[in-house]
């Protein structure tokens, strides 16, 4: 045992921590109403649940429920500036300081009264550390949806400074980190709208970036492309480290952009449709909207097996178009053109003789080309920034194990 240190409970601790449980570090630990209020169309009185909770504040959205005044005062708990508010059902663990808000909340919203001696800032940042997930996960009840009981809520162990002032140290340590996450994921918004602006400038032509402008030529895709069918591929196709690259067609939605320069899958499966450069890939089929069809990747690699379900729009000569253009294309400005072609209810279906129907504006291959450059510059700068987003996120995440477990010591 390192000198100044103990077991307990909880682990090894500083001798002048305590492992304690939730409750004994609050005032009162409960949750929302079990019954539904009486909502009305307009006010200023929110009925809140678990979902409205992020990124530490209440979210009131659009779609957010208002009670009337009298209703308010009814079911209102005793909220005050110790009280923290947590997810319980579904979700668990989304956290938000109270603030003064009227909100009602619902039985999947839990509000943590934390006692005077205790820094509210210290209890909001254990909730988060990996030790108190780990065992929240080992109490859930419930099987479709999770639920934590608040039994196990108050019972959750603790380890605490005996100082008020060490607590605020450290949550003050992990809040600096926290805004500077939370800038981060403002510039990428900002980095995010300020690309989509501009690919609606240059994409459409009102931007151009020849001089003098020129128009740009009119095509049908049936003019300056073929349209294939990848073949069948199954889920269970795919395995770890197989001879051949592939790709299905759900994969286009969940894992690749505008432009494919890796794949990640792999098959043993050789028979099927495979891929040439310059392909531009676009689903087949989805359960949810035709305007949900509307993603072309260009895949910049060859003999990749494509699967079923898979629209390939293959040029049939080179240096008409650039594929990453056209990929752009087709996501952003053909977006209301793809779901009027789109056909179904329960699935709904595009097929490539509707796709060779569309029609596009092109202009010059440099036009084309500069375009792509301009938002792939783009690209890798919001890259960069998630980047850096992620390793401040690991960063903390290794914070919160050093300093809430009394491995560094801040005072």
């Amino acid at each position: 045992m390192k000198p100044g240190y103990k077991l307990s409970s909880v682990g090894v601790i500083p001798a002048d921590w305590d492992a304690k449980r939730l409750s004994d570090l609050t005032d009162a630990i409960g949750d929302g109403i079990h019954t539904t209020p009486e909502y009305v169309m307009s006010s200023d009185f929110f009925f809140i649940n678990g979902n409205n909770l992020n990124g530490n504040a209440i979210e009131i959205t659009e779609t957010t429920k208002c009670v009337s005044q009298a209703e308010f005062v009814k079911l209102q708990k005793q909220l005050d500036d110790s009280s923290i508010l947590m997810s319980i059902n579904g979700t668990i663990g989304n956290l938000a300081y109270y603030r003064n808000e009227s909100v009602v909340l619902g039985k999947s919203a839990a509000y943590i009264n934390v006692a005077q001696q205790t820094a509210r800032e210290f209890v909001y940042y254990c909730l988060q550390s990996s030790a108190t997930r780990r065992y929240f996960g080992y109490e859930l009840t419930g099987t479709t949806i999770g639920n934590l009981s608040l039994k196990s809520l108050r019972n959750t162990p603790i380890p605490v400074p005996r100082d008020k002032m060490e607590q605020r140290a450290i949550a003050a340590a992990l809040s600096d980190v926290d805004s500077l996450l939370s800038a981060l994921d403002k510039l990428i918004a900002k980095k995010r709208d300020i690309k989509q602006g501009a690919m609606q400038e240059l994409l459409t032509g009102k931007k151009q970036l020849s001089k003098p402008r020129k128009v740009w030529e009119l095509r049908r895709l049936e003019d300056i492309s073929d349209t294939l069918r990848g073949s069948s591929l199954a889920k269970s196709d795919i395995v770890v480290s197989g001879s051949q690259t592939c790709i299905l067609y759900g994969e286009l939605f969940t894992i690749y952009g505008r432009v494919i320069g890796q794949v990640v899958s792999s098959t043993n499966v050789l028979a099927g449709v495979r891929s040439r450069r310059g392909d531009v890939l676009i689903p087949g089929s989805t359960t949810t909207v035709g305007i949900d069809l509307a993603v072309a990747s260009a895949l910049m690699l060859d003999n990749v097996l494509l699967g079923g379900d898979i629209n390939i729009i293959r040029g049939k000569q080179s240096g008409q178009y650039v594929p990453e253009f056209l990929a752009y294309y087709i996501t952003e400005v053909l977006r209301s053109s793809i779901s009027e072609l789109a056909q179904g209810t329960t699935i709904v279906h595009i097929y490539g003789k509707d796709l060779s129907k569309l029609l596009i504006r092109l202009p010059e291959i440099g036009e084309q080309q500069a375009i792509i450059d301009i938002i792939t510059d783009m690209d890798a700068e919001i890259a960069a920034l998630e980047q850096k987003r992620d390793k401040t996120r690991a960063l903390k995440q290794g914070m919160m194990q050093q300093l809430l477990t009394g491995q560094i010591r801040l005072i």
